[in-house]
């Protein structure tokens, strides 16, 4: 059995440890009883456009089975989920303006009109920006069997260019203005790798010029350095800036952001118990016959979240044993 056949029937038999741990045994033959192919497609959706909020995992599971639940439950389930969230941004606002004893603000609150959406953006999104900064210097390497370079110089010139300059423009001016959680644009250790990679295109660049073109260099070569070095520079200013936000985090009067900490996460635990609640009490006047169906549809999404890895092991576990109603 070869590594890439052992490691999905590993992933398998660790969910279903994880099915038995919060559901026990009768959890797999709830799971092996399939959905209603309509919950499966609302909940498959919600998860792949990423439109849950996964940083609470009460508030994801909630969305989940908000997606699955029959017609006539669905407006209560969003009105928890609507009323849970005013009262979170409201927690924020009140962090933001100085309201709590926080050494360093909860994240800001959604200003009046903020169409950005909730959640991360999607995971293939982020999976092609990564390709394109890893891809631009590719561009100007050469074969290591012919030891020719892959493209003549002014294709390779613009291809990294391209390349580089998109996955800054994404990391850096598109994705934070798209949606709340931008996963590279919160991240400055990539975004100085991924100028790192950008100075090292603009490097090669002018090493196929002196190597291949004798110093001379056309339009396309300047363009595409250019548009490298314009990437570059833009990761740059990102993972300086973010550099400076955690030494700041770090910098705070530890005792004071300590209190601080544990008084927001206390609040946000509130909310999540509460959310916990309010649902169960809604579903709880679910008939059966629609409740089942809906429980083996927020598994399978679970499962999706777990796959994609939104969710590892202990957090798909707290997610079944407290959210599934």
């Amino acid at each position: 059995m070869n590594e890439s056949e052992d490691r999905p029937r590993q992933g398998e038999h660790d969910w279903r440890r994880v099915l038995v741990s919060a559901l026990g045994e009768g959890g797999l033959d709830e799971v092996e009883r399939p959905a209603p192919e309509h919950a499966l497609r609302r909940v498959r959706k919600v998860v792949a456009d990423g439109g849950l909020d996964v940083s609470s995992v009460a508030r994801t599971m909630v969305g989940i089975q908000s997606a699955a639940c029959d017609d006539s439950t669905r407006p209560d389930i969003e009105g928890l989920l609507r009323d849970d969230r005013a009262e979170r941004d409201a927690l924020d606002q009140a962090s933001a303006e100085g309201r709590l004893p926080l050494g360093v603000a909860a994240p800001a609150a959604r200003p009046t009109g903020d169409e950005r959406r909730t959640g991360a953006s999607p995971m293939w999104v982020d999976a092609l920006a990564i390709v394109a900064a890893i891809g631009g210097p590719v561009m100007l390497l050469s074969s290591r069997r012919s030891h020719s370079p892959f493209f003549d110089l002014d294709t390779a010139a613009v291809l990294a260019g391209v390349l580089v300059l998109s996955a800054a423009v994404w990391m850096v001016l598109v994705e934070p203005r798209l949606v709340e959680r931008p996963r590279l644009a919160e991240s400055p250790g990539f975004s100085i790798f991924a100028a790192v990679l950008g100075y090292l295109a603009v490097a090669f660049i002018a090493w196929r010029v002196i190597d291949d073109e004798g110093g001379y260099v056309s339009p396309p070569v300047v363009l595409g350095a250019v548009m490298a070095l314009a990437g570059a520079v833009l990761q740059t200013g990102a993972g300086v800036s973010g550099r400076r936000s955690r030494a700041a985090v770090a910098a705070a009067d530890p005792e004071r952001y300590a209190k601080a900490a544990k008084a927001l996460f206390a609040a946000l635990d509130r909310l999540d118990d509460r959310l916990y609640v309010d649902a169960a009490r809604v579903f709880a006047d679910e008939p059966s016959a629609q409740r089942e169906p809906r429980r083996r549809a927020a598994i399978d999404g679970v499962r999706a979240l777990r796959a994609v890895g939104e969710f590892d092991d202990e957090l798909a576990l707290e997610a079944l044993r407290r959210g599934l109603f």
